[in-house]
Protein backbone atom coordinates (compact mmCIF):
# COMPACT_ATOMS: atom_id res chain seq x y z
CA UNK A 1 0.00 0.00 0.00
CA UNK A 2 2.93 2.36 0.60
CA UNK A 3 3.70 2.35 -3.12
CA UNK A 4 0.81 4.75 -3.71
CA UNK A 5 1.79 7.27 -1.02
CA UNK A 6 3.60 9.65 -3.36
CA UNK A 7 0.79 9.62 -5.91
CA UNK A 8 -1.85 10.36 -3.28
CA UNK A 9 0.19 13.20 -1.79
CA UNK A 10 0.77 14.72 -5.22
CA UNK A 11 -2.95 14.57 -6.04
CA UNK A 12 -3.72 16.47 -2.85
CA UNK A 13 -6.81 16.95 -0.71
CA UNK A 14 -8.64 18.85 -3.44
CA UNK A 15 -8.62 15.87 -5.80
CA UNK A 16 -12.22 15.15 -6.73
CA UNK A 17 -11.33 11.53 -7.47
CA UNK A 18 -9.81 10.96 -4.02
CA UNK A 19 -12.67 12.73 -2.26
CA UNK A 20 -15.23 10.63 -4.12
CA UNK A 21 -13.28 7.45 -3.34
CA UNK A 22 -13.30 8.33 0.37
CA UNK A 23 -17.00 9.14 0.48
CA UNK A 24 -18.07 6.20 -1.69
CA UNK A 25 -15.46 3.76 -0.49
CA UNK A 26 -16.04 0.33 -2.06
CA UNK A 27 -16.58 -2.53 0.38
CA UNK A 28 -13.24 -3.92 1.50
CA UNK A 29 -11.35 -0.70 0.69
CA UNK A 30 -11.87 0.96 4.08
CA UNK A 31 -8.20 0.56 5.03
CA UNK A 32 -7.20 2.26 1.79
CA UNK A 33 -9.61 5.13 2.48
CA UNK A 34 -8.17 5.56 5.97
CA UNK A 35 -4.64 5.59 4.53
CA UNK A 36 -5.62 8.22 1.96
CA UNK A 37 -7.11 10.46 4.67
CA UNK A 38 -3.95 10.06 6.76
CA UNK A 39 -1.67 10.90 3.83
CA UNK A 40 -3.69 13.94 2.83
CA UNK A 41 -3.45 15.37 6.35
CA UNK A 42 0.08 14.31 7.20
CA UNK A 43 1.63 17.72 6.54
CA UNK A 44 -1.44 19.90 6.00
CA UNK A 45 -4.63 20.55 7.94
CA UNK A 46 -7.69 18.78 6.56
CA UNK A 47 -9.79 20.68 4.08
CA UNK A 48 -13.47 21.20 4.87
CA UNK A 49 -14.35 18.94 1.95
CA UNK A 50 -12.08 16.15 3.24
CA UNK A 51 -13.65 16.48 6.70
CA UNK A 52 -17.11 16.31 5.17
CA UNK A 53 -16.37 13.25 3.01
CA UNK A 54 -14.60 11.38 5.81
CA UNK A 55 -17.45 12.17 8.19
CA UNK A 56 -19.98 10.83 5.68
CA UNK A 57 -18.04 7.57 5.35
CA UNK A 58 -17.89 7.24 9.13
CA UNK A 59 -21.60 8.08 9.52
CA UNK A 60 -22.45 5.24 7.15
CA UNK A 61 -20.74 2.87 9.59
CA UNK A 62 -18.22 1.91 6.94
CA UNK A 63 -15.07 2.80 8.81
CA UNK A 64 -13.54 2.71 12.26
CA UNK A 65 -13.60 5.81 14.48
CA UNK A 66 -9.79 5.94 14.19
CA UNK A 67 -10.24 7.10 10.58
CA UNK A 68 -11.60 10.34 12.05
CA UNK A 69 -8.35 11.21 13.88
CA UNK A 70 -6.75 13.06 10.95
CA UNK A 71 -9.85 15.24 10.51
CA UNK A 72 -10.63 15.93 14.20
CA UNK A 73 -9.53 19.55 13.81
CA UNK A 74 -12.23 20.02 11.18
CA UNK A 75 -15.10 18.79 13.34
CA UNK A 76 -17.48 20.90 15.39
CA UNK A 77 -17.24 20.55 19.16
CA UNK A 78 -20.53 18.61 19.25
CA UNK A 79 -19.18 16.13 16.72
CA UNK A 80 -16.00 15.71 18.76
CA UNK A 81 -17.98 15.15 21.96
CA UNK A 82 -20.10 12.57 20.16
CA UNK A 83 -17.16 10.42 19.05
CA UNK A 84 -14.86 10.95 22.05
CA UNK A 85 -16.36 8.00 24.00
CA UNK A 86 -15.62 5.70 21.07
CA UNK A 87 -11.91 6.35 21.57
CA UNK A 88 -11.73 6.09 25.35
CA UNK A 89 -14.26 3.30 26.01
CA UNK A 90 -13.08 0.78 23.40
CA UNK A 91 -10.04 -1.30 24.31
CA UNK A 92 -8.81 -1.62 20.72
CA UNK A 93 -8.74 2.19 20.40
CA UNK A 94 -6.68 2.87 23.55
CA UNK A 95 -3.42 3.34 21.63
CA UNK A 96 -5.11 6.16 19.70
CA UNK A 97 -6.14 8.13 22.80
CA UNK A 98 -2.86 10.10 23.19
CA UNK A 99 -2.99 11.10 19.51
CA UNK A 100 -6.63 12.18 19.88
CA UNK A 101 -5.80 14.27 22.94
CA UNK A 102 -2.82 15.83 21.13
CA UNK A 103 -5.01 16.78 18.15
CA UNK A 104 -7.67 18.28 20.40
CA UNK A 105 -5.34 20.17 22.72
CA UNK A 106 -2.57 21.27 20.36
CA UNK A 107 -4.16 21.20 16.91
CA UNK A 108 -5.83 24.18 15.29
CA UNK A 109 -9.46 24.10 14.23
CA UNK A 110 -9.92 24.40 10.49
CA UNK A 111 -12.88 26.70 11.11
CA UNK A 112 -11.68 28.96 13.94
CA UNK A 113 -7.89 28.65 14.05
CA UNK A 114 -8.17 27.92 17.79
CA UNK A 115 -7.57 24.65 19.60
CA UNK A 116 -10.58 22.36 19.12
CA UNK A 117 -10.80 21.94 22.92
CA UNK A 118 -9.06 23.37 25.94
CA UNK A 119 -7.64 21.10 28.63
CA UNK A 120 -10.47 21.99 31.00
CA UNK A 121 -13.11 21.29 28.36
CA UNK A 122 -11.56 17.92 27.58
CA UNK A 123 -11.39 16.99 31.25
CA UNK A 124 -15.05 17.92 31.78
CA UNK A 125 -16.04 16.00 28.63
CA UNK A 126 -14.21 12.90 29.89
CA UNK A 127 -15.94 13.13 33.26
CA UNK A 128 -19.35 13.37 31.58
CA UNK A 129 -18.87 10.15 29.60
CA UNK A 130 -21.31 7.50 30.76
CA UNK A 131 -19.93 4.01 31.20
CA UNK A 132 -21.96 0.81 31.02
CA UNK A 133 -19.72 -1.62 32.89
CA UNK A 134 -16.53 -2.04 34.91
CA UNK A 135 -14.40 -2.58 31.81
CA UNK A 136 -15.48 0.80 30.42
CA UNK A 137 -14.86 2.38 33.84
CA UNK A 138 -11.33 1.00 33.76
CA UNK A 139 -10.71 2.14 30.18
CA UNK A 140 -11.95 5.63 30.97
CA UNK A 141 -9.63 5.90 33.98
CA UNK A 142 -6.70 4.69 31.87
CA UNK A 143 -7.29 7.57 29.49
Amino acid sequence: MRAIDGSIKSMGASSVELLEMIENCPPGAETLAARVVHLLTERNPPTRELVYRTSKLYAKGRTDVRTMIPVLTGLDKDQILNILPKYVLVASNQKSVPVVFQKLLAGRSVKTGLHPMGAGELLVALHKIKTANKEEDSLLWQS
